[in-house]
């Protein structure tokens, strides 16, 4: 698997990156969170099959980190949620 170094449109700008990212509604960034931790879940199984051990775990403890931190996410959408107009609510739960 290659990873790459940059996405499109953010090239040498993860700042950028994480500034989108960390301004998605909580309830988005939950999912996302989520998506990634069993991303890197995958790859760190991947990496314990080819016997880089200290790689999986690493990658593992990563992905623990990730999950935690997407129920963090998740419960401070459940504490914001009443909070917010319901035309948000409405717009962007239909997408």
């Amino acid at each position: 698997m290659k990873h790459e170094k940059w996405l499109n449109n953010y090239e040498n700008n993860l700042e950028k990156l994480a500034v989108e990212i960390g301004s998605l509604r909580y309830d988005s960034l939950e999912k996302f969170l989520s998506l990634l931790s069993k991303k890197i879940e995958e790859d760190s199984e991947k990496d314990n099959e080819r016997d880089r051990k200290k790689l999986s775990k690493s990658l593992k403890i990563c992905s623990d980190n990730l999950n935690e931190a997407s129920k963090s996410v998740e419960e401070a959408w459940r504490i914001s949620k009443p909070f917010m107009p319901p035309n948000d609510l409405e717009n962007k739960e239909k997408m």
